[in-house]
Order: structure tokens, then C-alpha cells, then sequence
């Protein structure tokens, strides 16, 4: 798989986490589960992508075709990925925050869901053709950014501060905090902690947590040595047993802790960097 990391310029880069160029050309297909999503997606299938389906929110399949955009929600129900023989794509990763604000609707509309956004509006079906239009990945990924500038490089709204505070904590400590004391430090209450999440992630913050300690545990197991046990992994994260940490496996992933860590782990590796 050819995978080159796009620049993103300096107005974007507080609400875009990542911005990819994604080449398959090979004989296998490779089929997986994702982990819980932090980060929306905004996916532009190009000219070399074959036909995919994802089962993207609770066995709701999705078909995808080349020549088109699909806007993705955050989200954390389980998720059957499969990536076919050729692909071709620009995958941009939004920050939690920033599909509200590129929508102007609450994040919480698109949570664990996706959708096909070709044809939404005007300035999209126009965007899709000047993508298809160009051949140098760089002119599409000029039009991409130029566009996403119009959408939500401006100033945000006061009380994604108090949501952006209460991220920076969760992410520091692996999801393993207390949501009123997240609260206080982000100099608010719990309940308009909870509906600024709401509004800007698209769930709770005791949710988002959970999501992130999740991850923080499948990252450092997927990198740790083989000789090092997942029982030794899970009590650094507050799980009590095998089979706590079992059912947040299946809660997530649909597979035991056993089965997700054995499959090929294709975007998943992306997701946690």
C-alpha cells in the first residue's frame, strides 16, 4: 500500500488531525474491524478506487464507488472495513470537534454514521468535479483545502473551549479521568460539559473516555513485545479482569481481545498514531 502524508496548511491545522493519500494495488483483499473512531472522515474516492462496502453503523452496509465524496461521523459501534483489490483515496481526518463546525449542525447528527455528499449542495458537486478534473494528487489536494478553509477556518464558537479543554485531558491520561473533575478544570459544569460534547463531538464525554482509553490499550498492544501478556496491559488501564476488558472488545470491535488482535490492522495502525 502506497500512503504519503498531505501538508496541511496553517489555518486548517487546528481542526484537521490528519490528511492522507491511500494507493492499494494488489491481488488480496484485506477485511478487518476498526476501532472506536475519535476523529470524523471526509473520504474522496478517486479514479483508480474499486466499488467497496462498509458496514459502517450496527450492519448498515454502505457502497462506495470512485469519482465520489462520503462524509463519516465519529463513533464507536463496531465497524467491518474492507479494503478491495485497488483503492485510491484522500482521507481527511477531522479533529473531534470540527464536524459541527463544518456542517453548522451538532456532531451528534452523524455520529456512527456516514454518508454519500456528492450531490448535497453546489459548492460540493462543484468541488467533486475539480477533484476528478485534476491528475496531480497535489492540485486535488489544493482544491480539498481550499474548500475546507470556506467551511470552517474562522474563528469557533466560545464553548468548544470548555470541549477542546476536557479532549486534552482525556488524551494526556488515556481517558482514565473523573468527568466532574474534567469539568472544573475546563472551568465549567457537568452539564454543559455534556452538551457541548453533544453538540460538538457527538456523545457524551464519559463516552469519548472510554473511547480513548480503549485505544490507548489496542495501541500499546499492537506495539508491545509478544512475551509481554494483554492481562498486564489491561490492569495499567484500570480493567479488573480479562473478561472487563473482553467486553469492552466486543462493546467496540464486535471480536474478543484475542480475535481483533490477531486480524490485519490495515487503518486501524493510522487511527491510533
Amino acid at each position: 500500500m502506497e500512503l504519503i502524508q498531505l501538508p496541511i496548511c496553517g489555518a486548517l491545522q487546528a481542526h484537521i488531525s490528519k490528511a492522507l493519500y491511500i494507493k492499494q494495488q494488489t491481488e488480496n483483499s484485506v477485511r478487518f474491524k476498526l476501532v472506536p473512531r475519535f476523529y470524523g472522515l471526509w473520504a474522496f474516492t478517486l479514479e483508480a478506487s474499486d466499488p467497496m462496502t462498509i458496514n459502517f453503523d450496527n450492519g448498515k452496509l454502505h457502497n462506495t464507488a470512485p469519482g465520489n465524496i462520503y462524509s463519516g461521523g465519529s463513533g464507536y459501534v463496531p465497524i467491518d472495513f474492507e479494503i478491495p483489490c485497488k483503492t485510491e483515496w484522500i482521507l481527511v481526518l477531522p479533529k473531534p470537534h470540527s464536524t459541527a463546525l463544518f456542517w453548522r449542525e451538532d456532531a451528534n447528527h452523524f455520529a456512527n454514521t456516514m454518508y454519500c455528499v456528492t450531490d448535497m449542495n453546489k459548492n460540493l458537486r462543484i468541488l467533486n468535479d475539480k477533484i476528478n478534473s485534476f491528475k496531480l494528487v497535489s492540485a486535488k489536494w489544493e482544491a480539498i483545502q481550499e474548500y475546507l478553509l470556506q467551511k470552517i477556518g474562522y474563528a469557533p464558537t466560545n464553548n468548544i473551549n470548555y470541549v477542546n479543554s476536557a479532549l486534552s485531558m482525556m488524551f494526556k491520561y488515556s481517558g482514565m479521568v473523573d468527568i466532574r473533575e474534567i469539568a472544573k478544570n475546563s472551568c465549567t459544569c457537568d452539564r454543559n460539559l455534556r452538551d457541548s460534547f453533544q453538540q460538538h463531538v457527538g456523545f457524551s464525554p464519559k463516552k469519548f473516555a472510554s473511547m480513548v482509553r480503549f485505544n490507548t490499550l489496542v495501541n500499546q498492544c499492537l506495539k508491545q513485545p509478544i512475551s509481554k501478556s494483554i492481562s498486564e496491559t489491561s490492569a495499567q488501564f484500570g480493567y479488573y479482569d480479562l473478561s472487563h476488558l473482553n467486553k469492552d472488545f466486543l462493546r467496540f470491535t464486535g471480536l474478543s481481545a484475542e480475535k481483533f488482535l490477531l486480524q490485519d490492522q490495515g487503518i486501524n495502525q493510522l487511527i491510533l498514531e
